[in-house]
């Protein structure tokens, strides 16, 4: 493997290293780890030198198992002299002047930084070198490193993104007209696809929220396949956003995606684009389920200024994006799907598609469901105040048609966990067979049965107990009713519920 001199040492993780090397050298995809990561103290000994690190430094850190916790901040930002919005080299800050002007989008402004940062790495040159460069030379410094993505089996759509981005670039720093960089574009071929993909079916996405562990895992499953929101969006969403209407009891509840989203994750609300999409009757009782199991784990209400799909730790951090696409793929195989390495987050929106188009919604209704753009002058005609006109419309979309395993299967898997949260033990909840037959009441019941035997220590309908003398008065305090004493000396008493 060429890297202009620099040899790996000899190791027994010798492809792990040439792979994190290579993604240095040419990123798939955004890399916004803060400062302390193993990858970003690899960045930073890159950025401040003129040539590669050490071999021996450069596999010891990238073999790190665990990431050190350092200061905020992304690993470009030092490199390019950012803060927010503002640089300290002239030619960055016209770049970020020209992307103020447009929408001043926090994630195009990550994406920009980065790849521009990572043209200046391998040049060796900071920003302001690169733009005192000749038309010819910068045309060649560009070339040479979108061939070089290519080389390394980079997707033709983010080579071609790359040099869209680096254009912007010289362009904002004067290479415009007769001295704009001429480069050559990866061709596309009809429906290219770098990474292979798979749309659950109905059934099959039923079986991955019933594979889900927790209630919480459940619901992510079904919120997002009801909503056919994208991953960074369905993150950003708040509980605020949807309690009202949660606590109204209603089985058709409006998301609102606003552009406010983007302080919860900077890649929420794509393009700013302001839309109503909604949940049905199944993501409905899964959030719920969801909202009172994180309640029962903190031990406190479900604060409204949360994020609906929480962190590990439930700590009003919104979950990261690699951990939805994580659970999204286990619960695929668990579920028992075949191709469950391609199942992600966006396959379940484009099963929400599929559920759109199979109920016969209009074409324009289906776009605006999914937050799409209407072609034309069609969406600036477009009334954006029907929000009640499309809670109907939806109410007629089919995500679990008759014949697939879901509605009484998610309700039985969902009853489970809430009794197993009571204190109901798996062979208990064995023996009651399907839950999903049970009535609210008979629930509440069940419930409130387990809850007084943990408080009480009475079981199978016992109204009496043999207590220490010691505890009588504690007891006979809570509320219990002195019987009798047992022997003599008065060692032990009877005490019982009173009727």
């Amino acid at each position: 493997m060429d890297r202009g001199g620099f040899e790996p040492p000899t190791c027994p993780n010798l492809e792990f290293f040439a792979k994190g090397l290579d993604d240095i050298l040419y990123p798939t995809r955004l890399d916004d780890r803060p400062f302390g990561s193993s990858t970003s103290d690899l960045l930073k000994d890159v950025q401040n030198s003129s040539s590669m690190p050490d071999a021996g430094v450069a596999y010891r850190v990238l073999t790190k198992s665990e990431p050190n916790k350092g200061s905020k901040g992304r690993w470009f930002d030092g490199y390019m002299r950012v803060r927010g919005w503002e640089s300290g080299y002239p030619s960055v800050q016209k770049l970020l002047d020209h992307l103020s002007r447009r929408t001043q989008s926090e994630s195009s402004r990550i994406q920009y930084l980065q790849t521009l940062a990572t043209l200046c790495r391998r040049e060796n040159r900071n920003p302001d070198r690169l733009v005192r460069m000749s038309r010819h030379e910068a045309e060649d410094a560009v070339q040479s490193y979108l061939d070089g993505m290519a080389k390394h089996g980079r997707s033709k759509r983010w080579i071609n993104v790359t040099m869209h981005i680096l254009m912007t670039f010289f362009r904002a720093n004067g290479f415009k007209k007769q001295k704009e960089l001429e480069l050559e574009r990866q061709y596309l071929p009809v429906r290219y696809r770098k990474r292979s993909e798979y749309i659950p079916l109905p059934s099959e996405i039923g079986r991955m929220v019933t594979a889900g562990r927790t209630l919480s895992e459940k619901a992510l499953v079904v919120f997002i396949y009801e909503s056919g929101l994208r991953n960074s969006t369905a993150r950003a969403v708040r509980y605020a956003d949807i309690k009202d209407e949660l606590d109204m009891g209603l089985d058709i509840v409006h998301v609102p995606v606003r552009s406010n989203m983007k302080e919860v994750d900077p890649d929420a609300a794509k393009g700013r684009l302001e839309y109503d999409p909604f949940i049905g009757r199944e993501a409905v009782k899964a959030v719920k389920a969801h909202v009172a199991y994180v309640e029962e784990r903190t031990g406190k209400p479900f604060p409204p200024g949360w994020p609906l799909l929480l962190g590990q730790r439930m700590t009003g951090t919104p979950m990261k994006k690699c951990s939805l696409g994580e659970i999204v793929k286990k619960l695929a195989r668990t579920a028992g799907i075949e191709r469950w390495r391609d199942v992600y987050p966006h396959c379940l929106r484009k099963a929400f598609e599929n559920a759109l188009r199979n109920s016969g919604l209009d074409w324009k209704d289906q776009e605006i469901l999914m937050g799409h753009v209407l072609p034309g002058s069609m969406d600036t005609y477009l009334d954006k105040t029907r929000t009640e006109e499309f809670r109907e419309k939806y109410a007629k979309v089919r995500f679990f048609p008759e014949g697939t395993v879901t509605k009484n299967e998610m309700l039985d898997a969902m009853r489970r966990e809430i009794l197993a949260l009571a204190g109901y033990t798996e062979d208990e909840t064995k023996k009651m067979g399907d839950l999903s037959r049970f009535s609210k009441e008979e629930m509440d019941r069940m419930i409130d049965t387990k809850w007084q035997e943990k408080r009480t220590g009475l079981t199978n309908g016992q109204t009496q107990k043999v207590v220490a003398s010691s505890e009588v008065r504690r007891h006979v305090e809570e509320g219990w009713e002195f019987v009798t004493w047992l022997d003599e000396q008065r060692h032990e008493a009877v005490v019982r519920l009173p009727k």
